[in-house]
């Protein structure tokens, strides 16, 4: 040990060290050396392998892989609907929308409409809820066009994570934990500033693996 870190060698025939084990304790940090040389630290929340390429690791199978749904609708938005289609073009209910074969965290959305149809100005506002095997839950997609960091009234977009209240944005990852497969679909709730003359939406919604697969 010397001063605030504690040393463990690695040597051959005690004379030629070819590894050492560092923990740091002002910063709670363990550096693994190999042939003298730092080749992965490890803290507390993060494991840097300096710039070490990891191989014969299969993280297909490993939670935290990221996974991406769509759906889209050629027609209108209508309140109490849910209208992003699957590939064979069925509408969706309230049991019956994006699904996966493993539980999930919701992580973020991106909405698009397409160009037809009254411009959205910065008084748009779309709201949708989020709906569990029939059961409505407190996730909602609320899509702001006041918001000009997240939506572009231009281009008809907007991106967030999913909110947790209806009436402003409070971020939330909610979990969807069914051993027969996660289920999650969108009504529309509501709304503001706009039109039906404006025809064609898109949602591609990104989710986690919280479980081994």
């Amino acid at each position: 040990t010397s001063s605030d870190l504690s040393y463990i060698d690695f040597s051959y025939r005690n004379i030629d060290k070819r590894g050492r084990l560092i923990y740091n304790f002002t910063d709670n940090a363990l550096d693994i050396e190999v042939n003298n040389l730092s080749q992965m630290k490890i803290t507390t929340g993060d494991v840097d392998f300096q710039g070490n390429t990891v191989s014969d690791v299969n993280l297909n199978s490993v939670k935290g892989q990221l996974l991406m749904s769509n759906g889209e609708t050629s027609g209108a938005l209508v309140t109490t609907q849910y209208p992003f289609k699957r590939g064979n073009g069925d509408f969706g209910s309230s049991r019956y929308g994006f699904a996966y074969p493993c539980s999930v965290k919701l992580k973020k959305f991106v909405y698009q409409g397409d160009q037809n149809g009254n411009a959205y100005t910065t008084s748009t506002i779309l709201l949708f809820q989020a709906y569990i095997d029939g059961v409505a839950q407190s996730v909602y997609m609320r899509m702001d066009f006041s918001n000009t960091t997240n939506g572009n009234i231009a281009n008809k977009r907007f991106s967030q994570k999913f909110s947790s209240t209806s009436g402003s944005q409070t971020d939330t990852e909610p979990v969807i934990n069914k051993s027969y497969g996660s289920q999650i679909s969108f009504m529309v709730v509501s709304l503001n500033g706009y039109n039906t003359n404006s025809v064609g939406h898109r949602l591609d919604v990104v989710v986690e693996t919280t479980e081994d697969l």
